[in-house]
């Protein structure tokens, strides 16, 4: 026999499943004691973080001791560490002669960039590193010592040597350059006319007769006022493109001049040139 279908409604009502997910109910107390265990955790690091602290302080006396005892007793083993070059001794004794090491322990051998030299100066130009011109210190050299003897003439045979240097810091190497060749010196701005025009420009200071020693002359009071200052008869200028003025004047006045020239210079300027760094 054939049955009718079953309806959809009563295929609904006889099945067990739940139409709608059965909803979930929180216990406070649960909640409760999940939070307690988070709170007595973070309690217990933070008492292990602090025990660790102070365990670590307590070890510092113990450490320092230790560190001390081997201090003394490793301390004359391995290599010491010597300073071969000191500016301030190498300017206050000079050295009789000059080396390769020290004019690159000073720099002497850094120029400018390759977009400020001077195309006269390729001749002193060893090669570029980096963008920057190196100075050929072995030609350096050869310079330094021609100028040292030219300085040594003009010294013995009484000769007054003028020293000019008017960047920050020249003060001292001046200074020290004119007291070891007897001479004189110029730290500041260099006074236009005061070779040239040496007659008006000087005029308001006092003039002395004095001899190789600087000692007064008596006898040439009355004298004094006819005669013209005295101009040197070498001058050292250690910064040539601030003073482009006074080696004109030099010029004008057939004096001859020892300067240093760096790779942005004009070699021209002067009569005795040494190729090196002049910042330095």
């Amino acid at each position: 026999m054939l049955t009718a279908p079953v309806l959809r409604s009563c295929l609904r009502s006889l099945s067990t499943q739940p139409t709608t997910p059965p909803t979930t109910v929180a216990d406070p107390s649960s909640e409760e004691a999940s939070a307690a265990l988070a709170a007595s955790l973070a309690y217990a690091k933070k008492n292990a973080e602090e025990a660790a602290l102070k365990e670590e302080i307590a070890k510092i006396p113990a450490n320092f001791r230790t560190f001390k005892h081997i201090q003394k007793h490793t301390a004359s083993v391995g290599s010491r560490y010597i300073p071969e070059y000191n500016a301030d001794e190498v300017l206050k004794n000079p050295p009789d002669t000059v080396t390769l090491e020290m004019l690159i322990t000073a720099q002497t051998h850094m120029g400018h960039n390759t977009s400020l030299w001077n195309p006269d100066n390729a001749r002193y130009i060893y090669g570029i590193r980096e963008g920057i011109h190196i100075i050929d210190l072995e030609t350096t050299a050869a310079y330094l010592r021609r100028a040292v003897k030219v300085v040594e003439e003009v010294a013995y045979l009484g000769g007054l040597i003028l020293v000019v240097g008017t960047r920050k810091g020249h003060k001292p190497i001046v200074v020290r350059a004119a007291e070891l060749v007897k001479g004189c010196h110029v730290f500041q701005r260099w006074t236009s006319g005061a070779i040239t025009n040496r007659d008006q420009i000087l005029r308001a200071g006092q003039i002395r007769m004095v001899d190789l020693n600087d000692q007064d002359v008596p006898g040439y009071t009355e004298y004094i006022q006819d005669m013209r200052p005295l101009a040197p008869d070498l001058v050292i200028c250690l910064n040539t493109n601030e003073n482009h003025v006074l080696l004109y004047e030099c010029g004008l006045a057939n004096i001859p001049t020892i300067g240093i020239i760096d790779t942005d210079g004009t070699p021209s300027r002067v009569t005795y040139q040494i190729p090196a760094n002049d910042d330095r």
